[in-house]
């Protein structure tokens, strides 16, 4: 009885969602980035937020075929400013298990309505022949104040970087962000068009957030580098900073119908003690990725390694395979329906504990910046202490304004 009610609900939320975003809309409802290049979201991305290969450019360049408007006697910026807003919100949420390793609670299985998830406003653009500027404030219905006992949706600064473009071999990007900020594939940091996390950036197979700054830019077409120095793992204010990594990425092919990118970093980190205000174990990182994008059907995958080396103990080293598969039907040149698959196999603990996670997912495009996602995600294998593994059935509804 309660697997048929869970059902109408959600087939009911569904169609109800369906029938609101595929009404009378206006044929294209485009964030900041489109208004400022007079170009659609599909220029630049194959399925949104994830870039294609001019959308790549356009980001590594430093929004450089922005229109600029001089305000003083050497300072110029944007002609329209590319103020943008990005909504979740979770039509349905319903987790019949959190990986846990004793006893369900209540709330284990209660069904959330998450209609408004979390709020994002992006502001970035360029101020100048050679500057860039990205900023994002962020608020979410999880998030409590800082003393613990307060509502969600307490707004926080989650980005924000800049980037002097000198040439196109040579950007140099500081701030506070994701260590590879200035990369455009999706590999490592992953802004997938599901709601699920792969376990190469949730599990901190790859660099996070930090201080950082860093040298990016193509010497070649074809070859993408970038080198940089950063703020420890966990510092958000950089003390003591001597973390140091670097990617190369390389076109294999590039053509209008089909690309594939084959890349490769290493990152030397220490993880910080905020306790202390020290760091002293060592993280060190290093991985491969490819990525494919041809006729609609786009590949990323990910091979990585962690060893953390403590001060006082033994080495712990873990290894992770992510991949995520997917395919997106378009017409006119605008995205509009497809599956994903997202596999994660990853260990903890030195390799003894091993963990397989699936997420299955079904997206559908009302608008190029207006995406309706239903998919189930789950632990399909995990260490013999998690007695009741994870299972989640989420309905997201993902607008950019």
């Amino acid at each position: 009885m309660r697997k048929l009610k869970l059902t109408k609900i959600v087939l009911g939320a569904v169609f109800l969602t369906v029938c609101v975003v595929a009404g009378p809309v206006p044929a294209e409802a485009v964030p900041g980035f489109a208004r400022a290049t007079s170009q659609a979201c599909s220029a630049c991305h194959t399925s949104w937020p994830q870039l294609g290969a001019m959308g790549r450019a356009f980001k590594e360049s430093g929004y450089e075929s922005m229109e600029l408007t001089e305000i003083a006697s050497g300072l110029s910026l944007i002609k329209d400013l590319p103020l943008s807003a990005r909504y979740n919100m979770r039509i349905v949420d319903k987790r019949t298990s959190n990986n846990r390793t004793g006893d369900l609670g209540p709330k284990d299985r209660q069904l959330k309505l998450r209609a408004m998830h979390e709020v994002e406003v992006f502001l970035a653009g360029r101020a100048g022949k050679y500057l860039s500027f990205f900023g994002e404030l962020e608020a979410e219905d999880e998030w409590p104040d800082p003393n613990g006992d307060g509502p969600g949706f307490q707004v926080q600064f989650a980005m924000g970087t800049a980037q002097l473009n000198l040439h196109e071999a040579l950007r140099v990007s500081l701030g506070f962000g994701p260590i590879f900020w200035a990369d455009g594939y999706n590999t490592l940091r992953h802004e997938n068009f599901t709601r699920m996390d792969w376990a190469a950036t949730e599990q901190g197979f790859v660099p996070g957030d930090g201080q950082f700054v860093g040298v990016s830019g193509r010497p070649m077409d074809r070859l993408f580098y970038n080198v940089v120095f950063s703020g420890d793992d966990g510092d958000l204010e950089g003390h003591d900073a001597r973390s140091l990594h670097g990617r190369i990425a390389f076109d294999v092919m590039a053509a209008k119908s089909a690309n594939l990118m084959v890349g490769t970093f290493y990152s030397a980190s220490r993880l910080y003690d905020s306790s202390s205000g020290t760091s002293h174990d060592k993280l060190n990182r290093l991985g491969v990725d490819l990525q494919l994008e041809t006729h609609g059907l786009g590949l990323n995958a990910i091979y990585a390694q962690k060893e953390l080396e403590p001060a006082d103990g033994k080495s712990v080293k873990d290894d992770d395979i992510s991949l995520e598969l997917s395919y997106l039907l378009s017409k006119n040149n605008r995205p509009v329906f497809g599956p994903a698959l997202i596999i994660d196999k990853y260990t903890q603990k030195d390799g003894e504990d091993d963990w397989t996670k699936l997420g299955l997912f079904v997206n559908y495009f009302a608008l190029e910046n207006l995406r309706l996602a239903l998919g189930w995600e789950g632990t399909v294998s995990a260490p013999d202490a998690f007695q009741h593994k994870e299972s989640r059935l989420t309905l997201v509804l993902d607008m950019g304004l």
